[in-house]
């Protein structure tokens, strides 16, 4: 999906400008296609996620405002409010992500994390913060502590816009409206809320399909997720298919 711009300078030799040249840019249309380096530029500054999209020495200092407004304006998905993921696109720090929309992430892995984004919302410690970040990449929080600011900004942006994914897919898990308008700012509403319990959610799921507690929590999230929401989408089909005032509300907007 990525666009091809032409960026227009003046090659130079010694200093001495000469003729106009062009130079073919491959932008990325949607957060899922930004570079690691891109995504950390941009947690860092304008100039540098410029420079990282053009991605060529002898263009990126040679471009004016101008152009690097336009280069800006030519992906207006960076003007979400609410960033959306469905890749983790920090993959260059340790041997273990969590993959894409959570892949390799167990339930209870899945469960942690939220746990530990939300202490982290609370508190906004730098400890919670690493806490977070190093169960997100298995390792120790002394590790993330090395990290550049921008860069433990750039996995956080990551995950909270993977997990915005995940309640927009799973709209009866976390509750989110059917409206589209609301949608992007309930689930916002959602990353940064306390989170389900997954303890007991995963003990109804339990029995001799699942098996133990365990086993379901052992479950890899995305498998899980969709078990729960079919099993929650069905509970909630049939509660209205029992109310006689929602059946009313049904048709009256078939008949509208």
């Amino acid at each position: 999906l990525m666009k091809t711009i032409q960026l227009k300078y003046r090659k130079t030799i010694f200093g001495i400008p000469l003729w106009m040249a062009n130079h073919s840019i491959n932008i990325p249309l949607s957060w899922d296609e930004l570079t690691q380096a891109q995504l950390n530029a941009w947690c860092y500054d304008i100039n540098e996620f410029t420079i990282a999209i053009i991605n060529n020495k002898n263009v990126q200092h040679k471009i004016n405002v101008a152009q690097r407004n336009d280069l800006l304006f030519a992906m207006p998905f960076l003007t979400d409010e609410q960033p959306v993921f469905t890749k983790w696109i920090i993959t260059k720090l340790t041997k273990y992500t969590p993959g894409n929309a959570f892949s390799s992430f167990t339930l209870m892995q899945y469960g942690t994390a939220e746990v530990l984004f939300f202490n982290y919302n609370q508190s906004k410690s730098e400890d919670d913060k690493h806490a977070l970040i190093a169960h997100l990449f298995s390792c120790d929080s002394k590790i993330i502590k090395t990290l550049k600011p921008h860069v433990q900004d750039a996995i956080l942006l990551n995950y909270i816009g993977m997990h915005r994914h995940i309640a927009l897919s799973h709209p009866n898990v976390y509750q989110a409206p059917q409206s589209e308008e609301n949608t992007l700012a309930q689930a916002s509403s959602l990353v940064s809320s306390e989170p389900p319990n997954w303890l007991r959610i995963a003990d109804e799921l339990a029995g001799d399909k699942l098996g133990t507690v365990d086993l379901v929590l052992e479950m890899k999230c995305r498998k899980a997720l969709a078990i729960i929401e079919d099993r929650y989408a069905k509970h909630n089909q049939s509660k209205q298919s029992d109310n006689p005032f929602a059946q009313r509300n049904e048709q009256q907007q078939q008949n509208d």
